[in-house]
């Protein structure tokens, strides 16, 4: 599925996100976004995901002998 383009009233939504100190936060698999509150909390959930995969790798990885 390919995005949508930014029309200027999405771009002014999105500086005044920018604006207002939160972090947007992308996960790729699934499509979903949302935004934290500061980057401490940004930080957390991407070491919590960190050690998701690092627990359980995605199979490809468990192939590759040069990882």
């Amino acid at each position: 599925m390919k995005p949508e383009p930014l029309t200027k009233e999405k771009r002014i939504v999105i500086d005044q996100d920018l604006l207002s100190g939160k972090i947007e936060i992308w996960q790729h698999e699934t499509g979903d976004a949302y935004w934290v509150e500061d980057v401490k909390s940004a930080v957390q959930w991407l070491l919590e995901e960190i050690e998701k995969e690092i627990d359980n790798p995605p199979e490809e990885f468990k192939q590759d002998p040069y990882v």
